[in-house]
C-alpha cells in the first residue's frame, strides 16, 4: 500500500502497476477459539467469515438450553452485531427458564 499522511493512496501487486485508490477494505476469516460449541453438539454453519453457529432469533442452538451470542454466532462478526446477540440471548434466556418460549 502507499500512503501519505495516514491516508490510503494506491496499492501495489507484484508485476503490475499501482492502482490508485481512496479507500481499502480487508475481509478476515474466524474460527471458533474453542471447540466447546461444537463438543456440546451445536449445528454450525458456514458464512462469508468462516463457521458460525445457527440460532434462531433469541439465540438458541441447536441444543436445547444452549444460547450463542457475538462472533461464534454471527455470519458477520463485527462489536456491534456482538453486542446485540449478547443482549437477545440474555432475553431469550430468561423466556426460556419462564417457560415463554416454544422447544428449539
Amino acid at each position: 500500500l502507499d500512503h501519505s499522511a495516514g491516508r490510503v493512496q494506491a496499492v501495489r501487486v507484484a508485476g503490475a502497476a499501482p492502482v490508485p485508490l481512496a479507500a481499502f477494505y480487508l475481509a478476515s476469516q474466524t474460527e471458533p477459539a474453542s471447540p466447546f460449541a461444537a463438543r456440546l453438539g451445536c449445528d454450525f454453519a458456514q458464512g462469508h467469515a468462516g463457521p458460525y453457529v445457527k440460532t434462531d432469533n433469541w439465540q438458541r442452538s441447536s441444543v436445547p438450553g444452549v444460547f450463542v451470542a457475538g462472533d461464534l454466532a454471527s455470519q458477520t462478526p463485527t462489536a456491534i452485531f456482538a453486542a446485540a446477540s449478547g443482549a437477545s440471548a440474555g432475553i431469550g434466556c430468561d423466556m426460556d427458564l419462564a417457560g415463554l418460549l416454544p422447544p428449539v
